[in-house]
Protein backbone atom coordinates (compact mmCIF):
# COMPACT_ATOMS: atom_id res chain seq x y z
CA UNK A 1 0.00 0.00 0.00
CA UNK A 2 1.33 3.32 -0.99
CA UNK A 3 1.78 5.10 2.86
CA UNK A 4 -0.33 8.24 1.87
CA UNK A 5 -3.42 6.24 1.19
CA UNK A 6 -3.29 4.99 3.99
CA UNK A 7 -3.20 8.56 5.97
CA UNK A 8 -5.47 9.97 4.13
CA UNK A 9 -8.08 6.91 5.16
CA UNK A 10 -6.70 7.74 9.20
CA UNK A 11 -7.68 11.67 8.18
CA UNK A 12 -10.86 10.77 6.48
CA UNK A 13 -11.70 8.22 9.22
CA UNK A 14 -11.15 11.01 11.98
CA UNK A 15 -13.41 13.40 9.90
CA UNK A 16 -16.08 11.16 9.80
CA UNK A 17 -15.64 10.31 13.41
CA UNK A 18 -15.64 6.54 12.77
CA UNK A 19 -12.23 6.40 13.92
CA UNK A 20 -12.68 4.16 17.13
CA UNK A 21 -15.10 1.37 14.47
CA UNK A 22 -12.17 1.23 12.01
CA UNK A 23 -8.49 -0.19 10.88
CA UNK A 24 -6.65 -0.29 8.13
CA UNK A 25 -3.62 -3.00 7.90
CA UNK A 26 -1.86 -4.04 5.62
CA UNK A 27 -1.75 -7.74 5.59
CA UNK A 28 -1.26 -10.53 3.63
CA UNK A 29 -4.70 -11.78 2.17
CA UNK A 30 -3.59 -15.44 1.90
CA UNK A 31 -3.32 -15.36 5.55
CA UNK A 32 -6.15 -12.91 6.63
CA UNK A 33 -8.62 -15.52 5.34
CA UNK A 34 -7.80 -18.30 7.31
CA UNK A 35 -7.15 -16.00 10.52
CA UNK A 36 -10.35 -14.05 10.76
CA UNK A 37 -13.66 -15.67 11.28
CA UNK A 38 -17.14 -15.12 12.85
CA UNK A 39 -17.95 -12.02 10.47
CA UNK A 40 -21.85 -11.31 10.19
CA UNK A 41 -20.98 -9.41 6.91
CA UNK A 42 -17.94 -9.42 4.61
CA UNK A 43 -17.23 -6.86 1.68
CA UNK A 44 -15.27 -8.24 -0.99
CA UNK A 45 -13.89 -6.96 -4.82
CA UNK A 46 -11.50 -8.65 -6.43
CA UNK A 47 -9.70 -8.09 -9.88
CA UNK A 48 -7.01 -10.32 -9.41
CA UNK A 49 -6.57 -14.31 -8.80
CA UNK A 50 -4.49 -14.33 -5.83
CA UNK A 51 -6.62 -16.44 -3.89
CA UNK A 52 -7.30 -18.53 -6.99
CA UNK A 53 -10.18 -18.81 -9.32
CA UNK A 54 -13.38 -16.49 -8.40
CA UNK A 55 -15.26 -18.99 -7.17
CA UNK A 56 -12.52 -20.24 -5.06
CA UNK A 57 -12.00 -16.81 -3.71
CA UNK A 58 -15.40 -16.45 -2.82
CA UNK A 59 -15.20 -19.57 -0.76
CA UNK A 60 -12.37 -18.38 1.07
CA UNK A 61 -13.38 -15.14 2.14
CA UNK A 62 -16.86 -16.70 3.00
CA UNK A 63 -15.09 -18.98 5.60
CA UNK A 64 -14.44 -15.66 7.34
CA UNK A 65 -17.86 -15.60 8.02
CA UNK A 66 -20.36 -16.91 10.86
CA UNK A 67 -22.42 -20.02 9.68
CA UNK A 68 -25.60 -16.86 9.25
CA UNK A 69 -23.16 -14.79 7.68
CA UNK A 70 -23.47 -12.96 3.89
CA UNK A 71 -21.51 -11.77 1.14
CA UNK A 72 -21.68 -8.60 -0.56
CA UNK A 73 -19.40 -9.31 -3.97
CA UNK A 74 -18.77 -6.32 -6.55
CA UNK A 75 -17.40 -7.60 -9.58
CA UNK A 76 -16.90 -7.23 -13.55
CA UNK A 77 -17.34 -10.40 -15.70
CA UNK A 78 -17.10 -10.75 -19.77
CA UNK A 79 -19.82 -10.22 -21.46
CA UNK A 80 -20.03 -13.94 -22.60
CA UNK A 81 -19.25 -15.52 -19.02
CA UNK A 82 -22.54 -17.40 -17.85
CA UNK A 83 -21.23 -15.89 -14.19
CA UNK A 84 -24.42 -16.59 -12.00
CA UNK A 85 -24.07 -20.63 -13.57
CA UNK A 86 -20.63 -20.98 -11.99
CA UNK A 87 -21.32 -19.21 -8.59
CA UNK A 88 -24.06 -21.67 -8.00
CA UNK A 89 -22.07 -24.63 -9.28
CA UNK A 90 -19.42 -23.79 -6.52
CA UNK A 91 -22.17 -23.96 -4.35
CA UNK A 92 -22.45 -20.03 -3.67
CA UNK A 93 -26.05 -19.26 -3.38
CA UNK A 94 -27.90 -15.93 -4.91
CA UNK A 95 -29.98 -14.32 -2.74
CA UNK A 96 -29.97 -10.68 -5.08
CA UNK A 97 -27.89 -8.78 -7.40
CA UNK A 98 -27.68 -5.45 -9.43
CA UNK A 99 -26.48 -5.32 -13.18
CA UNK A 100 -24.47 -1.53 -12.90
CA UNK A 101 -26.22 0.48 -15.70
CA UNK A 102 -23.16 0.64 -18.38
CA UNK A 103 -23.88 4.75 -18.78
CA UNK A 104 -23.84 5.06 -15.18
CA UNK A 105 -20.20 3.20 -14.60
CA UNK A 106 -19.00 5.28 -17.85
CA UNK A 107 -20.04 8.47 -15.65
CA UNK A 108 -18.48 7.17 -12.29
CA UNK A 109 -15.02 5.91 -13.90
CA UNK A 110 -15.05 9.86 -15.93
CA UNK A 111 -15.16 11.40 -11.89
CA UNK A 112 -12.99 8.96 -10.31
CA UNK A 113 -9.73 9.30 -12.81
CA UNK A 114 -10.86 12.64 -12.74
CA UNK A 115 -10.49 13.05 -9.11
CA UNK A 116 -7.01 10.21 -9.15
CA UNK A 117 -5.05 12.52 -11.52
CA UNK A 118 -6.17 15.54 -8.94
CA UNK A 119 -4.58 13.60 -5.77
CA UNK A 120 -1.99 12.22 -7.75
CA UNK A 121 -1.41 15.69 -8.94
CA UNK A 122 -1.19 16.47 -5.12
CA UNK A 123 0.73 13.71 -4.50
CA UNK A 124 3.41 14.39 -6.71
CA UNK A 125 4.06 17.54 -5.14
CA UNK A 126 5.07 16.02 -1.50
CA UNK A 127 6.32 13.31 -2.76
CA UNK A 128 8.12 13.65 -6.19
CA UNK A 129 10.19 10.87 -5.96
CA UNK A 130 7.34 8.48 -7.30
CA UNK A 131 6.41 10.82 -9.51
CA UNK A 132 6.68 8.12 -12.04
CA UNK A 133 4.94 5.54 -10.18
CA UNK A 134 1.79 7.78 -9.40
CA UNK A 135 1.71 9.14 -13.07
CA UNK A 136 1.64 5.25 -14.53
CA UNK A 137 -1.25 4.51 -11.93
CA UNK A 138 -2.96 7.07 -13.89
CA UNK A 139 -2.45 5.56 -16.91
CA UNK A 140 -3.11 2.29 -15.83
CA UNK A 141 -6.64 3.65 -14.25
CA UNK A 142 -7.21 5.25 -17.38
CA UNK A 143 -6.56 1.60 -20.14
CA UNK A 144 -8.54 -0.50 -16.92
CA UNK A 145 -11.38 1.72 -17.44
CA UNK A 146 -11.76 2.05 -20.79
CA UNK A 147 -11.57 -1.69 -20.99
CA UNK A 148 -14.07 -2.56 -18.12
CA UNK A 149 -16.30 0.11 -19.65
CA UNK A 150 -16.01 -1.89 -23.41
CA UNK A 151 -16.22 -5.68 -21.96
CA UNK A 152 -17.87 -6.42 -19.15
CA UNK A 153 -21.10 -6.47 -16.77
CA UNK A 154 -20.54 -4.71 -13.70
CA UNK A 155 -22.80 -6.31 -10.84
CA UNK A 156 -23.10 -6.34 -6.96
CA UNK A 157 -24.34 -9.95 -5.78
CA UNK A 158 -25.74 -10.93 -2.12
CA UNK A 159 -24.33 -14.14 -1.79
CA UNK A 160 -24.86 -17.06 0.83
CA UNK A 161 -22.43 -20.17 0.77
CA UNK A 162 -24.46 -23.42 1.36
CA UNK A 163 -23.89 -25.53 3.84
CA UNK A 164 -23.15 -28.42 1.11
CA UNK A 165 -21.06 -27.45 -1.46
CA UNK A 166 -18.98 -29.13 -3.64
CA UNK A 167 -15.01 -29.47 -3.03
CA UNK A 168 -13.44 -26.85 -5.02
CA UNK A 169 -10.34 -25.98 -3.06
Amino acid sequence: MFEPFILDAHKNADRLNVSNRVSFDVQDIKVAVVELTGYDLVLFGSDTNCLGTEDESIIRVGECLNENGYIIYETAFPTSHPFDKMLESAGIKIIDKIIHNPKRIKEQNFYNTKMIKKRVEELIKTNPESTGLLKEYVASQVRECADLEEHFIHATYLCKLFEKRPNIL
